[in-house]
């Protein structure tokens, strides 16, 4: 029986790099976990074309777990999501994982209970209010988890700043507190006093590994 197959749309990104590691392995000597194939999809710069939607989309179709990442190229995303919903050959069913941004809840109302914020939960997805520019991240979320194609189980996974390995978002903040930056070696947005999430890049994939074996009840994590 032949290894089932993943796609990664940014595979040899931040945190495609992670995910690569998570679905193909190495996985611990006697681990009952599941061996991915990660199908090769050469990006353009690679092929000498100035596209590689259509080899995405292809690939998508072929793949038993698609994982799109929408931060950096959300109308990519967007034409692998219809391609999916409107392609009805599918041998089997199908997993597919947006992975979107928290910056989909930045406007949501806050919870005031005796006058203290509460702080949100996964049940308050139906509230969320996106910043203004990330308008169209919402409306891919709100998109796949909709899906009418019955062979494919969406999810969607929103995670805080991602950090580790070399680090993204918040390498500048990790320099500066190396270097000493700062009057308390990094520095502070803000008055300081928010709480900001975060989760490991490696984490994070292990999260986004998981979903595709357990299937989980909730479908927006």
């Amino acid at each position: 029986m032949s290894a089932p197959s993943v796609v990664l749309s940014h595979r040899s990104g931040y945190l495609g790099r992670a995910l690569e590691k998570a679905f193909a392995g190495p996985h611990p000597e006697g681990s009952d976990a599941v061996v991915y194939t990660v199908i090769d999809c050469t990006p353009a710069w690679w092929s000498g074309t100035n596209d590689d939607t259509a080899t995405l989309k292809t690939n998508a179709v072929a793949a038993s777990v698609v994982v799109l990442e929408t931060m950096d190229d959300h109308e990519k995303a967007k034409e692998i999501i219809q391609h999916l919903e409107q392609t009805d050959t599918f041998t089997e069913d199908k997993v597919l994982i947006i992975v979107s941004t928290l910056l989909t809840w930045a406007l949501t109302d806050k919870h005031k209970e005796e006058e203290e914020e509460v702080p949100f939960t996964e049940d308050d997805f139906r509230r969320r209010k996106p910043h203004a520019n990330f308008k169209k991240h919402l409306f891919l979320e709100k998109y796949a988890l909709r899906l009418k194609n019955p062979r494919i189980q969406a999810y969607v996974v929103a995670p805080g700043l991602v950090y580790g390995d070399g680090e993204d978002f918040l390498h500048p903040l990790f320099r500066g507190a190396w270097k000493g930056e700062g009057n308390s070696g990094t520095a502070t947005v803000g008055p300081g006093t928010n709480f900001i999430p975060t989760i490991h890049v490696r984490d994070l994939a292990a999260l986004i590994y998981q979903i595709a074996q357990v299937l989980p009840e909730d479908h927006y994590i």
